[in-house]
């Protein structure tokens, strides 16, 4: 096992990218693609991990769509699938929706659809307004949450 260290000059996000999302010529919406690195004390005592993620806004079907996987930098970045994911912001969070999650068709990524509700709406709105999110996620039912905040070293 490794020890903990200090990995926070590498914490941060270290890629992130905007695309519209469209069909047949049709704007469908937005999607932000990013990778941000953190420690991981919950479960790899301090070791130093990647979460590679998508945040997607649709208009129709409107709604949002998470997808997020995890790699360990210090078990040859292999890719896992969180148990379970979630978007926070100032005015709003995912955590404790209802929602659907479904295996992506890369491996080691999982799809987190939450329903559309007062918080879901909130965090989309800050999401659209510029507020940096946060993403949270499990890796196992019983595990503890780890948080990365998005965009952290990005803009500053």
């Amino acid at each position: 096992m490794v020890h903990a260290q200090n990995y926070d000059q590498f914490v941060g996000t270290l890629r992130a990218g905007f695309r519209q999302i469209s069909y047949s010529g049709k704007l469908q919406g937005c999607k932000i693609n990013f990778e941000t690195s953190a420690q991981d004390f919950a479960y790899r005592a301090g070791g130093p991990i990647i979460a590679g993620s998508s945040i997607a806004l649709y208009i129709e079907p409107f709604g949002m769509m998470l997808k997020p996987g995890v790699a360990d930098v210090l078990n040859n970045n292999i890719v896992e699938a969180p148990y379970y994911a979630f978007i926070k912001t100032s005015n709003g969070t995912t955590a404790g929706s209802i929602y659907e999650s479904y295996d992506a068709d890369n491996k080691g990524y999982r799809l987190f659809v939450p329903q559309t509700n007062k918080t879901t709406m909130a965090v989309m709105i800050d999401i659209l307004s510029g507020e940096k999110p946060t993403i949270g996620f499990n890796r196992s039912k019983s595990g503890f949450m780890i948080k990365s905040d998005l965009f952290r070293n990005w803009f500053e």
